[in-house]
């Protein structure tokens, strides 16, 4: 499998001079690394390479072909819905302004799947300022440039939570000035 560090692709090919249309050796794997772990795995009648078994066997070891793997995580993404709008819900009747902070695509995945729209989020707020005027696709949240806000919300609710370390260290004067940063993957560890 790929580590969700892992950038890029790696071919891993068996011995022996059979290969496929798109060049990977028959037998081989090739991990694709785009953010998920993936895999394309070619067969043929030629035993697996090495890298196959091992994948194999972290497949075995993850159990990623047993049902019950997929079944604890909808309860878990379940779970982790409910405690989102929950929150968001909390702060809205409080009177807090919440800014989304980024429009990655995991991100935009997440709001639509978990309905946060408007209704909680008022913006999404980018750097990129290619996205200027553009909105969120299916949630339709527009998206403003950073350098274009006259005031921060009270809360950034964090689309880009993969990059939480480098988001509190880069914007250390917003928290000290009250701002909270709200990472709705693992929000417990926020504010590290």
């Amino acid at each position: 499998m790929t580590s969700p560090g892992d950038r890029g692709s790696r071919d891993v090919q068996t011995t022996g001079g059979d290969s496929n249309i798109d060049g990977t050796a028959a037998g081989s794997a090739r991990t694709v690394s785009t953010g998920i772990s993936a895999c394309r795995i070619t067969c043929s009648a030629t035993e697996p390479s090495a890298r196959m078994q091992e994948m194999l066997c972290a497949e075995a070891a993850e159990r990623s072909n047993d049902i019950a793997t997929y079944r604890a995580f909808y309860r878990r993404i379940r779970q982790m819905k409910q405690d989102n709008l929950a929150y968001l819900s909390a702060a809205r009747q409080a009177g807090k302004t919440i800014f989304g902070f980024g429009a990655p695509v995991k991100g935009n995945t997440m709001l639509n799947y978990f309905g946060v729209g408007t209704d909680f989020i008022d913006c999404l707020v980018e750097k990129n300022t290619m996205r200027k005027g553009l909105y969120s696709p299916g949630m339709h949240i527009p998206v403003v440039i950073e350098d274009e806000l006259n005031e921060p919300p009270n809360i950034y609710y964090v689309l880009a939570w993969n990059f939480k370390t480098e988001i509190l260290k880069n914007n250390r004067q917003l928290l000290d000035r009250g701002v909270e940063f709200y990472f709705p993957v693992n929000p417990k560890e926020a504010g590290e």
